[in-house]
Formats: C-alpha cells, structure tokens, sequence
C-alpha cells in the first residue's frame, strides 16, 4: 500500500480542528474557553453535577462577547440553558457557583427587565432564557428544581489524550 503524505497531513489537518483549539470531543471552541451544550436536561443542581463529571463546570459568564456567544448558541438551538449563578445562599445575592464571585464584582449582567423577581419566592437559580416568542434571550432567576438544557465550560487545552 503506497502512503500519500499529502493526504495524511491533511486528514490530521481536519482532525486537529474539527476538535478545536485543545477542547475535548462533545465541546466547542470559543476564546480561550470549551463549551458543551448537553442534549439532555437536568435541575441546576444536576446540572452542575452533570459538568463535574464532565470535568467541567457550569458555565459563568464573564463579560459581553461570552453573552453573545451564549446567546447565539442558545438562539440557533431555541434552548434555554442554566447558568452557574444563584442566590441560594443568601436572597439577593448572586454568586458564580465555581469561582464563588459575587455577580457585583464581574460589573456585568444581562438580566431580563424586571429579572430577578424570585417569582413564588422560589427561583434561586439562573438560565439563560428566551423572552417572549420572538423575543430576545437574556438572563431568568427559575426554580433549581426546572429541568433546563445546561452548558459546561473549561478552559482550552484542559484536557488529557489518553490512549
């Protein structure tokens, strides 16, 4: 069998970025950061058991460009997705569960107008989350206990080749 090295490169060529940037099967590149938007859903609670498995972690959201990102994804996909944010803690007081940031100290959000409004005095968890039929998609506090879509995040080239 005769070796044609110019095909081989480029076949490596289509497996290095169909994978992306260092990001593990399942995950999609975007900055430095990988994104998995699961298939299935899960309580906010599952949710981040679900990425810890994953070795991941809920997503958080830093700045602007990483919420339209979001957005888009969500917006192409007409899912709505958890968020690593609640005030299960403390009423009010929203923290990003993996770095335990408070909401404040990042000087951005994307709350829906009149959001959170701890409807029922039960929506301690957020999601990213469609306004209205045609509406636009910004951030929701929803009961932990909703089954939502999730999105894991890790860092680009955080994964391991095994094999």
């Amino acid at each position: 069998m005769k070796l044609n090295l110019g095909n081989c490169f480029i076949w490596i060529l289509v497996a290095v970025f169909q994978r992306g940037a260092g990001c593990p099967t399942g995950f999609l590149s975007h900055g430095t950061d990988c994104y998995h938007f699961s298939h299935d859903m899960e309580t906010w609670i599952g949710a981040l058991q679900m990425c810890r498995e994953l070795d991941s972690y809920l997503v958080e959201i830093n700045d602007p460009a990483e919420n339209e990102f979001i957005k888009t994804m969500a917006k192409q996909r007409n899912t709505m997705y958890w968020l690593a944010l609640s005030d299960v803690r403390e009423e009010g007081t929203w923290i990003w569960m993996d770095s335990h940031t408070p909401l404040v100290a990042k000087n951005f959000s994307d709350w829906n107008s009149g959001e959170p409004d701890n409807l029922h005095k039960n929506e301690n968890c957020a999601a990213m989350y469609r306004v209205g039929h045609h509406g636009s998609w910004s951030w929701s506090d929803m009961a932990c206990s909703t089954n939502l879509h999730y999105i894991c995040e890790l860092k680009a080239g955080n994964t391991e080749l095994v094999g």
